[in-house]
């Protein structure tokens, strides 16, 4: 009688090993199935640096424990609730992180084992021999998989590392986490000491706005129908803003095609496919995109989100605004400061100065520094503690309006003690955000600048008693040497301005 040997041909170890892909890639296999196909509820990984990697769950176990040694099975391809079974990945997974796995089911109360030296099949160039034990009678209390891996190719992994998987299948498995299933990371660091992580669902931080959303599209093999919800979260990192799309008990892809090209920074929605329309028949052969239909669902998400997204754009706007609003005012209110043209904390920025930075006397006194006994003595409080002067903002602050509070003005500007805030047309300067940043930038600050000379023009006509608050008393008698006619002030000041503005 011949044995029959595993497939396919041995060589396709060394492909394996060569892939890109990490240990978060390797380990979403394993847990991907304990709980699906061993339906599991509980799941515990184990890294021991440099000495081995295992996975053990409380499922049902394995109906053929070959079919984790064998590239390319996947017996669940008929039931439409399943992504997989012990199929390609897990097998892929076990020969990607090591040179032996070993593998302990317990199935209808028998406890089967089979262990494989990769580096012995490649080697020989001979796959394994087909398992075709019978088992051994499982003890009280024996359940579940056990896959264990030794022999690793990597070592060791860092405390940061098993960190990153942690959040990694927290973001994957979040539908069946959210549902009850439990996973547990334990890590034995390379200096002793134990790690221990419980692994949470992903939440993205401070959503508001959230609406729950569905849709469904028709297809030749009948309706497909899906569920979902979005909002909005501002501090949404780039690798989850997007659409989250869940087919069974986990995070399939995540893609941003239902933007339809709308910048969204601050959108998140999640999308689970129900499992009880032939969804699975239109996923790639791993399961990890919807392929098929693909244009119709992007369609019919977009429809759903559309007025989040509006909104969510409108915020990515102001966010692109507010960046390049900071990348300006710095070097304007430093170059505004290293002139002597506006008041200046010593404490707050010292060693900034210029030729105007020390004002002539009869100057304002600075503001007391925290601590002075001097200045506590002067603003005592009734339970002895010194009194803290509230630091009002100063400078020039660049804020954007809707073109609609400009009545048909190019800019506007408002004072208030020593701030002197520029109001630019909103809808004007969201146009440049897609400009080279050097290009933009300058661009900008020179249109910003032109409007401040401007501004202050006008208020020494105006508002000289504002002015007087809001800038230097070198800069206010300098305006007072330029005045000799209202066309000089402007283009002087501009001048001025500009020949300190360094951009960087």
């Amino acid at each position: 009688m011949t044995t029959e040997r595993l497939t396919p041909l041995p060589h396709l170890v060394k492909s394996i090993r060569s892939r890109n892909w990490n240990l978060s890639g390797a380990l979403m296999e394993w847990v991907d199935n304990s709980l699906q196909h061993g339906r599991a509820k509980n799941i515990a990984i184990y890294i021991g640096n440099g000495e081995n990697i295992a996975i053990l769950d409380d499922g049902v176990g394995i109906d053929d424990i070959n079919r984790v040694f064998t590239l390319g099975d996947a017996s669940a391809y008929g039931d439409l609730s399943q992504i997989g079974q012990y199929g390609v990945g897990a097998t892929d997974a076990m020969i990607f992180l090591g040179e032996k796995s070993t593998v302990e089911t317990v199935r209808d109360k028998r406890k089967h084992k089979m262990t494989v030296d990769w580096m012995g099949v490649e080697e020989s160039g001979e796959w394994p021999l087909r398992y075709t034990g019978t088992g051994k009678p499982a003890k009280k209390g024996d359940v579940g998989t056990k896959i264990l891996v030794s022999g690793l190719f990597q070592k060791p992994f860092l405390k940061k590392t098993s960190e990153n998987v942690a959040k990694d299948l927290g973001l994957t498995f979040a539908p069946a986490l959210h549902k009850g299933a439990k996973i547990m990371l334990y890590h034995r660091l390379i200096n002793g000491d134990d790690q221990e992580i419980l692994i949470e669902p992903f939440e993205p931080v401070g959503l508001t706005d959230v609406v729950k959303i569905k849709g469904s599209i028709n297809t030749l093999r009948g309706q497909l129908r899906w569920t979902g919800r979005a909002g909005l979260s501002p501090p949404l990192v780039e690798k989850h803003n997007g659409v989250h799309i869940a087919f069974g008990h986990r995070i399939i892809e995540m893609t941003r095609d239902p933007f339809m090209g709308v910048s969204a920074p601050t959108l998140y929605v999640e999308v689970q496919l129900d499992d009880t329309t032939p969804w699975k028949y239109q996923l790639s052969d791993h399961k990890d995109k919807v392929v098929r239909y693909r244009d119709d669902l992007m369609e019919s998400i977009h429809d759903a989100i559309k007025p989040l997204l509006d909104k969510a754009k409108e915020q990515a706007t102001n966010l692109a605004l507010l960046e390049m609003t900071a990348e300006i005012e710095a070097p304007l209110n430093k170059a505004l400061k290293a002139a002597g043209a506006l008041f200046i904390d010593p404490d707050e920025e010292p060693g900034i100065g210029g030729i105007f930075h020390n004002d002539e006397e009869g100057g304002e006194e600075p503001d007391p520094r925290p601590g002075d006994i001097e200045a506590e003595a002067r603003n005592p409080q009734d339970d002895g503690d010194p009194a803290k002067e509230i630091i009002k903002p100063n400078g020039i602050k660049i804020e954007y309006v809707p073109k609609a509070r400009l009545e048909g003005r190019a800019f506007a500007w408002e004072v208030n003690d020593k701030l002197l805030t520029i109001k630019l047309e909103k809808e004007r300067f969201s146009e440049l955000i897609g400009w080279p940043p050097n290009v933009r930038n300058q661009h900008v600050i020179e249109l910003v600048v032109s409007f401040l000379s401007h501004a202050i023009d006008m208020m020494f006509w105006d508002q000289e008693a504002a002015l007087r608050k809001a800038v230097s008393k070198s800069l206010f008698k300098q305006i007072e040497g330029w005045s000799t006619t209202r066309e000089k002030i402007a283009p002087y000041l501009y001048n001025r301005i500009i020949g300190g503005v360094v951009l960087h």
